[in-house]
């Protein structure tokens, strides 16, 4: 009588006629269904044959692959219901793990920074929810009267005393503060004879 072997995900369990069928874990078992010998798809540890969760896996029930958790997570119950935060991301803030202050998820999911005048941002470096130093008036943050934009500061710098509004540095002025006049420079005016 010739020696009959189960195919790959199936097993013999010694009194049926007809090879069983392998518990979805197992690439090959023997004797039970979820007695794995190897694991099917990147699952790990025969015979358990779980999920890496260690290494941003999680389980689905039926199912052979393990699925990545969210890149935010490094490890999670559900895509995105993260257990604990990847490097980078605000730990305390399980399960959601938001970016940190300061910083916004692009479209690759990776947090970035905002640009300098934004205390935060969402969607785009440069569109503020929040502004810094004294900036004012989101998403845009623009530095108000009375001082400059220093390119790729958070701070905004002081106008001159002569100034009410300037550009680029504290004495070349847009505008003249009352009593002086004319721009760029607006000086103060000569006495009346």
């Amino acid at each position: 009588m010739p020696d009959c072997k189960c195919t790959d995900g199936y097993y013999d369990d010694g009194s049926s006629a007809e090879c069983q069928i392998c518990s979805y874990t197992c690439l090959t078992c023997e004797t039970t269904a979820d007695a794995c010998l190897t694991c099917s798809g990147n699952r790990i540890e025969a015979p358990y044959c779980g999920c890496d969760s260690d290494n941003g896996y999680y389980n689905i029930d039926e199912v052979a692959e393990c699925p990545p958790c969210h890149l935010k997570c490094k490890t999670c119950s559900t895509y995105e219901v993260c257990l604990s935060c990847a490097t980078g991301r605000t730990e305390g803030s399980v399960p959601d793990c938001p970016c940190p202050d300061g910083q916004f998820e692009n479209s690759s999911l990776v947090c970035e920074d905002c640009s300098a005048q934004c205390a935060s941002c969402e969607g785009s470096a440069s569109t503020c929810l929040e502004c810094s130093d004294v900036r004012e008036e989101e998403p845009s943050c623009e530095c108000p009267d009375g001082f400059y934009d220093i390119d790729g500061a958070a701070v905004c710098g002081i106008c001159e005393i002569q100034c009410e509004t300037c550009s680029g540095d504290s004495a070349t002025c847009l505008t003249c503060a009352d009593g002086y006049t004319p721009p760029p420079s607006c000086p103060v005016p000569p006495p009346e004879a």
